[in-house]
């Protein structure tokens, strides 16, 4: 298990889970729910395992699930089953945050995977809510 703060906010910690760490086991069904990371308190717990089998254990990929992550609590979403408008904000939220913080290759990920997980592009997402996006976190 290897843990670090996070690169969006020293309150959070990031947590790279392995197989045989103990607390795989138990979050497992966790990762089931919410996929390669979620976020619980001030800690995002990463599945490394299931990243590394589907080929996104890559810096880019790494640095825009974390960005989603911590954008679902500055977003202050609500623990448990995240809904699709939750994602996309969430998801939108992680490539601004990539933007600001000069990780163009983490928020070129988000933005390539949006359409995919969304139904619309980032482009017209940002068009259509970005605003609003922005006056949720002010």
């Amino acid at each position: 298990m290897k843990t670090k703060n996070s690169i969006f906010s020293n309150a959070v910690k990031v947590i790279y889970l392995q197989e045989d760490d103990e607390e795989y086991s138990k979050l497992s069904k966790m990762f089931k729910i919410h996929g390669y990371a979620f976020i619980a308190n001030s800690y995002i717990f990463v599945d490394v395992p299931s990243l590394k089998r589907d080929g996104w254990l890559k810096k880019e990929y790494l640095q825009f699930i974390e960005s989603h992550e911590i954008s679902h609590k500055i977003l202050k979403h609500k623990d448990g089953k995240r809904s699709a408008v939750q994602e996309a904000e969430a998801d939108y939220l992680g490539v601004r945050l990539c933007q600001d913080k000069g990780f163009r290759s983490a928020a070129k990920v988000g933005i390539k995977h949006f359409k995919d997980r969304n139904r619309i592009s980032f482009k017209d997402y940002h068009e259509k809510f970005g605003e609003n996006i922005v006056k949720m976190i002010k």
